[in-house]
């Protein structure tokens, strides 16, 4: 847990202690800013409640000596920070006071969008103007991507820096600093040329200490720290691990290394003419899990107790918060272990994502023996949710969250994936439960267009068909379209969507599926009572269910009367009309010159249309045969 104190330790990492340091001990009764992702700007940011929408604003809103506090969300900005203001993420997204903030848990996170550096630090900051707390990502600029500073002398701690891309320091960059850049994780950044994680620049007496520096890469030198001449940098109780290359020095500077891990580093791991610093170590830091993106070190890691403890502020935490130090001496890197095994999270195969077709989900573990348990409601998984034994089915839109647990090792923190399922094919929706929002249909064909706010929509492999609503849409037989909308179950106990929005995507065709009248209708398809889920099938319906599809069939005309008729192919069918055959809504054509007295009963018929059901009266559940036609032909 992150206490006040450490707020107040960051800022002071460098001072001069004087008599009367005790006093930095009580915080300074500063005003705070409040900024939540459902904010407004034009808030004065007093309150959570009245809280401003970006993160610029906030800084704007704050006085030096000020803090703005910022609540979990995602902030597409790159911002300035603000001389003297202190800036902190991970608190949670309805807000709360200082003991509720949690980095891990509220992701606090800073997208610059590719359109310059994330976080740029004004000259002449002090090490009061501070931000801590956040993932900074996306960033991409000639200097600087996730975090430009030039001459001054800012804190940098807690925070994650990732994806960001640069020509110089694609993580970090400093010129003539005096930086505190600290208890960070600074992984998978890129320069075109020099310092991948760091590049530390003119003159410098920054202090780099207890970063995990992975992953990061240089196409010229520095993979992980490059530092120009002149420089006077600390680089202590740093990983700097599994870079393009270790840690560069242009001669000649002489930056003071002390008890850092470097290792795994494709060139090379120290540069020509730099030396490993005193303490030192060149050993696999044993990552709970690297390719997961878990930094935690294992029971096992050379780094636990491999540090050097004067490099340690009072306040100082690690990567969860928790305080240093703990055991006999300080860790490398930003985690500090208790002496807990730490379970590795899941990890999702595939990744979360949009996708157009159902998934079969593999979850997995990198912890040997790990017990994974999951749910699909979006809940955090307890020790009572299912196991993972196989794969999950993803059919429907989902978040897949998944957490691990093994014998007295820690559990896993909660692996979570969102999934998104396009269902591009008729069938994929018409097997939604009711009142599912999850429809997205893409290039079906209108088959038949009953009234100005139905239609009908079909597969162009004639798979499957459906009723679609919505008011005045202008769509004729024929037009391919794209629909999202919910699925439904009207009073005739007909599958339907009620669509939100259509785009017309050309033209189409679809041929009609030839049926004998028992075969109109079909056999229950996925249907589902309980959730109104696939398609219920008509009485003593035995075929494959067709129910929405364009069909065609025939038979004598057995009744008729205005607006419909019934026709008989031998199969004898009835409803609950006590009538003889298949209703169809529409009327039989007279023959060119009809006798007088003339009736279609008797008549040979062809009818084409959709297949569609009426139910029984209450208490019945049965549904009967019903055809909509589009076109009906006098054979004789």
């Amino acid at each position: 847990m992150y206490t006040r104190l450490t707020a107040l330790a960051s800022r002071t990492a460098i001072v001069v202690l004087f008599v009367f340091s005790i006093c930095l001990s009580v915080p300074a009764l500063s005003a705070i800013i409040y900024v939540r992702s459902t904010g407004d700007d034009s808030n004065d940011g007093s309150s959570w409640t009245l809280a401003k929408k970006t993160v610029q604003y906030g800084l704007n809103a704050a006085g030096s000596g000020g803090e703005v506090w910022v609540a979990l969300g995602t902030y597409p900005e790159c911002i300035t920070l603000v001389n003297g203001v202190a800036l902190y993420g991970g608190f949670p997204a309805d807000g709360g006071a200082w003991e509720t903030r949690n980095v891990i848990g509220s992701p606090t996170i800073l997208d610059g969008g590719e359109s310059g550096s994330v976080v740029t630090v004004p000259s002449a900051a002090t090490a009061a103007t501070i931000i801590d707390g956040f993932t900074i990502r996306n960033g991409q600029a000639d200097e600087g991507g996730g975090i430009y500073c030039v001459s001054s002398s800012p804190t940098i701690s807690n925070n994650k820096i990732t994806a960001n891309v640069a020509t110089w320091g694609g993580g970090i960059r400093t010129y003539n600093c005096s930086a505190t850049i600290v208890n960070n994780i600074i992984v998978n950044n890129s320069a075109a040329t020099e310092g991948g994680g760091i590049y530390s620049g003119g003159y410098c007496y920054s202090l780099i200490g207890n970063n995990t520096i992975v992953g990061n890469t240089a196409g010229s030198n520095g993979g992980g720290v490059y530092v120009s001449t002149p420089n006077y940098a600390s680089i202590s109780n740093c990983i700097v691990a599994f870079n393009s290359s270790g840690v560069y020095r242009q001669s000649p500077g002489t930056p003071v290394l002390r008890n850092n891990c470097v290792y795994g580093n494709t060139s090379y791991n120290y540069s020509s003419g730099l030396s490993p610093g005193a303490g030192d170590i060149s050993l696999d830091p044993t990552f709970v899990d690297r390719a997961g993106g878990d930094y935690h070190l294992q029971v096992s890691s050379p780094c636990i107790d491999a540090g050097y403890d004067s490099v340690v502020q009072p306040g100082w935490v690690d990567m969860d918060g928790d305080p240093r130090i703990y055991g006999s001496h300080v860790d490398i890197g930003a985690d500090e272990s208790d002496g807990v095994g730490r379970t590795a999270s899941p990890i999702f195969s595939p990744g979360g994502g949009t996708y157009y077709s159902v998934q079969n989900v593999a979850i997995a573990c990198a912890t040997p023996d790990a017990v994974i348990h999951y749910t699909t409601n979006g809940v955090d998984p307890t020790e009572s949710d299912p196991i993972v034994t196989g794969t999950v089915l993803v059919d429907r839109h989902m978040t897949l969250k998944a957490r691990a647990w093994k014998g007295s090792f820690d559990p896993s923190a909660v692996g979570s994936a969102q999934y998104i399922i396009v269902l591009s094919q008729v069938s994929n929706a018409k097997k939604l439960p009711a009142n599912s929002p999850d429809v997205d249909i893409r290039q079906a064909v209108v088959t038949a267009v009953p009234t100005t706010n139905q239609f009908y929509i079909e597969a162009d492999d004639r798979s499957c068909g459906i009723k679609v609503m919505k008011s005045a849409h202008g769509l004729m037989a024929g037009t391919k379209v794209d629909i999202t909308g919910t699925s439904a179950v009207g009073s005739t106990g007909e599958k339907h969507i009620n669509a939100t929005s259509i785009t017309d995507r050309g033209t189409g065709s679809i041929e009609p599926l030839m049926l004998v009248n028992r075969d109109v209708g079909g056999a229950d398809w996925r249907y589902n009572a309980a959730n109104g889920a696939g398609q219920k099938g008509v009485k003593e319906g035995s075929a494959l269910n067709n129910i929405g599809m364009l069909i065609t069939t025939t038979g004598n005309v057995t009744y008729s009367t205005t607006g419909y008729f019934y026709v008989d192919d031998g199969s004898k069918l009835a409803d609950n009309s006590g009538r003889v055959g298949i209703k169809v809504q529409g009327m039989v054509p007279p023959p060119p010159s009809p006798p007088p007295g003339w009736t279609p009963i008797g008549h040979y018929v062809t009818v084409t249309g959709i297949s569609m059901c009426f139910k029984a009266a209450s208490p019945s559940t049965d549904l009967y045969r019903h055809i909509w036609a589009t076109q009906v032909v006098l054979v004789q």
